[in-house]
């Protein structure tokens, strides 16, 4: 069973979070991590820039961090209960990226859970190109799941929706997109980081 526990500091919980937990359930599950319990920490940018400055020392808001508490573990047998760790996602950077990027909030916040539960699953990148293989497997796991919805109508943060960036050319995936811009830098470390 995958249980994900949902909390949300520095801003009002989202109207939207049970249909986040299916989400999340459904991304574990294609990933074969059947057993895992994981948290879901939804926060403001002051929120993750202090969490990031404590474990990173970048002192900072980012928009997703992963927090394993199984790396260097034997992994756990199909079936197990493990705790597996914690995903941290600033509402307002993905606002952020959502409109820097041409993308739904929608859109951005799939690609954040995947991310961060791609991280706590042991995957590791060193480039930021759509061909590193963790992120080719984070884009080949949102095209399979592109029809799920977490947000319907509402922006993530409750606030008005200020006006979208600019569109993508047709055909052109949003990785081809980050990757042409080169925003995302990586550094191994734990808790690990997603992009800037």
């Amino acid at each position: 069973m995958i249980r994900v526990a949902i909390a949300c500091r520095g801003i009002e919980q989202p109207s939207w979070t049970a249909a986040c937990g299916r989400f999340c359930r459904t991304v574990l599950s294609r990933l074969g991590k059947t057993g895992w319990e994981v948290s879901l920490l939804l926060c403001d940018d002051e929120t993750i820039r202090e969490l990031n400055a404590r474990f990173r020392k970048i002192d900072r808001p980012t928009d997703v961090l992963s927090f394993s508490q199984t790396e260097g573990d034997a992994a756990p047998s199909s079936g197990d209960a493990v705790t597996a760790g914690d995903v941290v996602i600033s509402l307002d950077r993905l606002a952020a990226n959502a409109r820097r990027f041409g993308v739904t909030e929608d859109e951005e916040l799939k690609r954040l859970l995947v991310h961060g539960f791609l991280h706590l699953s042991g995957r590791d990148h060193t480039g930021d190109g759509p061909e590193a293989p963790m992120l080719a497997e984070q884009e080949a796991l949102l095209e399979e799941l592109r029809d799920e919805r977490i947000l319907t109508q509402s922006p993530v943060s409750g606030r008005k929706r200020p006006a979208q960036g600019p569109k993508r050319s047709p055909g052109r995936s949003a990785a081809k997109t980050r990757a042409r811009n080169s925003r995302h830098t990586h550094r191994k470390h734990r808790p690990q980081k997603r992009r800037k």
